[in-house]
């Protein structure tokens, strides 16, 4: 996340885990389906981080997707990241450049026709 504004912005993150609460991940097949799901074991841990961003200043967070969600079929999926820029219901939302990502089959198999 880069804050292009000319003021500081709200940058916290909420993380269960390794994923932010604070940002929506829209995930999505070839087929423009979502994933699966995967079933996890209760909430992981709970952690908060504070932080604000001055004008032209860059935060880079991590989301292990794959963890919460099935993406085992080998294909493309895309990935887009959503944020509330200050992170209340009522503010603007600003998006990810979409990203696609490859999974191949595992070795040994082929993949689906």
């Amino acid at each position: 996340m880069t804050n292009t504004s000319n003021h500081e912005i709200n940058a916290s993150a909420v993380y269960e885990g390794s994923i932010s609460s604070s940002y929506e991940y829209d995930v999505r097949d070839i087929a423009g389906n979502v994933p699966q799901k995967r079933e996890h074991k209760g909430p992981g841990r709970l952690s908060t981080i504070t932080r604000t961003l001055k004008p032209g200043e860059s935060v880079t967070d991590n989301a292990n997707v794959a963890r919460w969600l099935d993406l085992s079929q080998p294909g493309e999926y895309t990935i887009q990241v959503s944020r509330r820029i200050n992170g209340h219901v009522d503010d603007d939302v600003v998006k990810s450049n979409i990203i696609t990502v490859t999974v191949l089959p595992k070795p040994g198999e082929t993949e689906p026709k």
